[in-house]
């Protein structure tokens, strides 16, 4: 979906893209009226493009639609436009010089870049590509390897939807470094009779999968799920004893399946995310 949005004036920060992909993205702060600086960034008349599954707004020059012969083409910005609209088709080489990333439209304005894109885009980490079947009930399946960076994640997910023989569903998510899982098996084996090592934890990115995991799987002593930056071992067989490790710091958990049938596990995984101090009616003393 495209549009045009209203005016403003309002400081506005936002993430500019280069048509050259050797040339590094900036993080820009534009003070007042955001319309005329866009139309200077992206070099002529403002299209937006709404990215659904951000959410956010990616800002091209609509005069390169479809692209001027000779004019570069913005890897770049194809690559968050296909991952965030339809990646059950085929990408296009449609966009070309320089873009521009903010947040989403609100209520027809501009709104700055969420903080969580800018780090998932500017800094290397691991990501992993995940697929999965379109039909209910299908699961994700984690491609076989990790990539550096989001971008070359992005990249191994149009090559993968060309060489897919069904109709597929991508996504791209964060994996937790091997150091960050070493550092989890480390400060969880002292409670266990069996070590953990990091290739046993296994990431859920979503509170939903991560509930059916711990009520339809068996639980056993070492069962250890991470999600983001948290991890949760069990040190049980057959019951649930959680240990919760977050920034280095461990802790015992109250039993999940209780909330989970309340139907509470994401908000209480938001709060865990988020804070450093985490509610201590969760928490058993070691």
């Amino acid at each position: 979906m495209s549009q045009k949005l209203s005016r403003q004036t309002a400081d506005l920060k936002v993430l500019v893209i280069p048509a050259d992909p050797r040339a590094p993205m900036q993080q820009v702060t534009i003070i007042g009226d955001p319309h005329r600086k866009l139309k200077d960034l992206v070099g002529g008349a403002v299209h937006c493009l709404e990215l659904s599954q951000l959410p956010a707004t990616l800002v091209v020059n609509e005069r390169q639609l479809p692209p001027a012969s000779g004019q570069r083409v913005n890897e770049r910005a194809i690559l968050l436009e296909w991952t965030s609209g339809k990646p059950d088709v085929p990408a296009v080489a449609h966009l070309t010089g320089a873009a521009v990333l903010l947040g989403p439209s609100v209520e027809g304005r501009y709104s700055s870049v969420h903080s969580e894109h800018l780090k998932m885009l500017l800094e290397d980490g691991n990501f992993r590509l995940q697929v999965k079947a379109r039909k209910e009930h299908s699961r994700w399946d984690n491609l076989p390897f990790a990539c550096p960076d989001w971008f070359t994640t992005a990249a191994a997910g149009i090559e993968a939807n060309r060489m897919a023989q069904r109709k597929l569903t991508f996504r791209i998510v964060p994996e937790p470094s091997t150091e960050l899982k070493k550092q989890w098996a480390t400060l969880a084996n002292p409670h266990l009779n069996q070590p953990l090592s990091a290739q046993d934890i296994v990431c859920h990115y979503e509170a939903d999968e991560l509930a059916t995991a711990i009520t339809e799987g068996p639980l056993t002593a070492g069962t250890a799920f991470a999600f983001f930056d948290l991890c949760l071992v069990n040190l049980a067989d057959g019951d649930e004893k959680w240990l919760l490790i977050h920034d280095g710091v461990t802790h015992r958990l109250t039993p999940l399946r209780p909330l989970i049938a309340l139907g509470a596990l994401a908000d209480v995984l938001e709060f865990l995310l988020n804070t450093q101090e985490p509610l201590t009616i969760l928490l058993e003393d070691l």
